[in-house]
């Protein structure tokens, strides 16, 4: 009963009031590059294209390969 109960329940979307957030974010994206590479090189995958989104917003992206 009690899983029904969650189940129906409807939640606010989370919010951050951050202005920074996205600019910080896309700080960390710049990491992402170098991770992907390696773990490309190793499953021997020709290229990758990816992208970040952050509050229902596409704030990163980038390819290679």
């Amino acid at each position: 009963m009690m899983t029904n109960l969650l189940n129906n329940a409807t939640w606010p979307q989370s919010r951050f009031l951050d202005r920074d957030r996205p600019a910080r974010i896309r700080a960390v994206c710049l990491l992402l590059e170098p991770l992907l590479r390696a773990h490309a090189a190793r499953v021997h995958v020709p290229g990758v294209a990816y992208g970040v989104i952050a509050g229902g917003e596409l704030i990163f992206t980038h390819s290679f390969g």
